[in-house]
């Protein structure tokens, strides 16, 4: 196969990894509160790794609009899992972070999930494990050596 046509393949195919995702691993619907959006739960896990973020970081990680983003953690702020500081230094820019609810409520989602992706895993066979692990993996170094990806979530993540 040519290098025109894997990159064709692969352009057809990129749609699929969101679409696994989702299939296999959607977190179950009592996982986390019905007050919470998934761009809610994608912003406040950006923020938790984070610690604190700036409404910038927090835009480009979620590939999502400045307004969009202030009304996203608007709605977090008056449901009382995260808060707003102006920086000291720099008025224009703004920090935000999780309160303790904020934080437990993204503790106890974490464990109903990680329960529901173990029993899906759980259905694999040995071959297909190692084959997503590898995938996966992959993947991960991918994103570890992608200065954008760097510059978004900071030092490399652990898988």
């Amino acid at each position: 196969m040519t290098r025109s046509e894997s990159i064709k393949n692969l352009k057809d195919m990129l749609f699929y990894p969101p679409t696994f995702m989702n299939h296999y691993f959607r977190p179950p619907h009592n996982a986390l509160p019905n007050v919470l959006s998934p761009s809610d739960v994608h912003a406040m896990i950006f923020i938790m790794h984070k610690k604190r973020a700036t409404m910038t970081q927090i835009s480009k990680a979620l590939s999502m609009s400045k307004p969009n983003v202030t009304t996203l953690i608007n709605k977090l702020i008056e449901k009382g899992f995260a808060v707003r500081e102006n920086d000291p230094d720099d008025r224009r820019v703004i920090h935000v972070s999780l309160t303790a609810a904020g934080n437990s409520i993204l503790k106890k989602g974490k464990t109903a999930i990680n329960k529901a992706i173990t029993q899906k895993l759980d259905r694999l066979s040995e071959e297909q494990l190692e084959l997503l692990e590898d995938i996966l993996l992959k993947m991960k170094e991918m994103l570890d050596n992608d200065s954008a990806y760097f510059d978004i979530w900071g030092p490399k993540r652990n898988a």
